[in-house]
């Protein structure tokens, strides 16, 4: 293989055969640079992200693919020295191949080991912890260091399809030299473009074009759709929290941890891998989830999450207020919706320490759900009848005089007279 690929190198002297050191000090230089840039750019992402990850959880996922990328990074200087070196050829035109192959056909076989062996180890061999972005409650380091290791596996095994693909087809070579023989002979420039500007064109620009694409394709759809796809995107990292209309919408609402919804978005990441993008739109369109569960078989699991029946068997067409007015009190810059409003009775509130108050209050029953027989649905009920108060006082022991205060405030026009 050396004396075919030193042949190739023959024919384009445009690149000098030596002056590329992957190396030396330009090379660690650009190396160091890039390193600052992908670091900067995911803590960038990171305050731009809505809703935020909770640290720990994007650490364990920054993490990976730092190291993933370091692996990859090493991986491609080591092939790129030993074959030049035993070619007397240039390794910048081999880290280029390399760079090119990684981010093209490179991004699929990485994707087709990391489907296989995700699905052996865990559907196969019913192994647990290595679902992707999957770290457990509380976050597991094990899962982290065994998905971490699966997705290492992934990319060293794209490495060494890359490596048989050279071997067999070494007019690589020929292409990689003529490609980069705009350079010439300088070693900085060289390096500079094989180790920095090319690798930020092939990884920034072409998502960058994608996510424009995508844009524009999702703004013209129905409304119900855009809210299925933003869902969906949400789910592969994180799972939506009270500042997003989705975590009504999509019963996340109904949990009573953060474990519980931890437990509720793999549900639905599952539920999500049976069916069909636009099965699941349609399903939420029809306020139908519940049935797509079934349908799937995910009967069982979905019993487990109390009163998620209740809220997607009306879900995005209808729902009690009271899952908006739990939205409300655990979101500290929440709307306060017109239902919720009325019905819980804001609107007898004469001063903003009262409107606090009640707040407070409500928050407080909210945050009983898991710790008492507090039930969101009985307290809408109660609302519906017009003895919130009556309720309230099941689980909470009012202050002297407490009581004549919220008996004013949680007034409200229930019941309503039949007609």
């Amino acid at each position: 293989m050396a004396d075919t690929i030193d042949g190739l190198f023959e024919d384009y002297p445009g690149v000098d055969r030596r002056s590329c050191r992957l190396l030396g000090p330009t090379a660690l230089i650009t190396q160091g640079l890039m390193g600052v840039l992908v670091i900067s750019s995911l803590i960038y992402k990171r305050h731009r992200e809505t809703p935020k990850r909770p640290w720990r959880i994007w650490l364990f996922d920054v993490s990976k693919q730092v190291i993933g990328q370091l692996v990859v990074h090493g991986v491609n200087v080591l092939i790129s020295h030993v074959v030049a070196h035993a070619a007397e050829g240039n390794a910048c035109v081999l880290y280029f191949l390399n760079i090119l192959v990684d981010t093209t056909i490179g991004v699929g076989v990485i994707y087709f080991f990391l489907h296989i062996l995700t699905w052996l180890l865990s559907e196969k061999c019913q192994l647990k912890g290595f679902e992707s972005g999957q770290y457990g409650s509380p976050p597991s380091f094990s899962s982290w260091a065994r998905q971490a290791a699966v997705y290492v596996v992934s990319l060293l095994s794209m490495k060494l399809l890359a490596v048989a693909l050279f071997a067999v087809w070494p007019g690589t070579f020929k292409m990689g030299e003529w490609l980069l023989s705009f350079l010439g002979e300088s070693d900085a420039v060289q390096v500079i473009f094989t180790m920095g500007l090319f690798p930020i064109m092939m990884n920034i620009l072409p998502v960058s074009y994608t996510q424009r694409q995508e844009a524009e394709i999702v703004k013209n759809w129905p409304k119900n759709k855009r809210r299925c796809y933003n869902f969906c995107v949400l789910l592969y990292y994180w799972h939506p929290t009270p500042s997003w209309e989705e975590w009504v919408y999509f019963g996340f609402c109904t949990c009573t941890s953060a474990e519980s919804e931890i437990k509720l978005r793999a549900l639905y990441r599952e539920l999500l891998d049976r069916c069909t993008f636009e099965e699941f739109c349609a399903a939420f369109e029809a306020s139908s989830i519940i049935a797509l569960f079934d349908r799937h078989g995910f009967t069982s699991q979905r019993k487990n999450f109390h009163n998620l029946e209740d809220i997607l068997s009306g879900s995005p067409h209808m729902y009690k207020s009271v899952w908006k007015l739990k939205q409300f009190v655990m979101n500290k810059d929440m709307w306060l919706s017109p239902s919720v409003y009325v019905d819980y009775g804001f609107m007898n509130c004469r001063t903003s320490d009262e409107f606090a108050e009640l707040k407070a209050l409500y928050k407080l029953l909210f945050e009983l759900e898991c710790k008492t027989s507090f039930d969101p649905v009985e307290l809408h009920n109660a609302a519906i009848k017009g003895k919130i108060l009556q309720y309230a006082s099941r689980l909470l022991k009012f202050k002297k005089g407490q009581k004549k205060l919220y008996a004013r405030l949680m007034r409200n026009p229930y019941p309503l007279p039949e007609y």
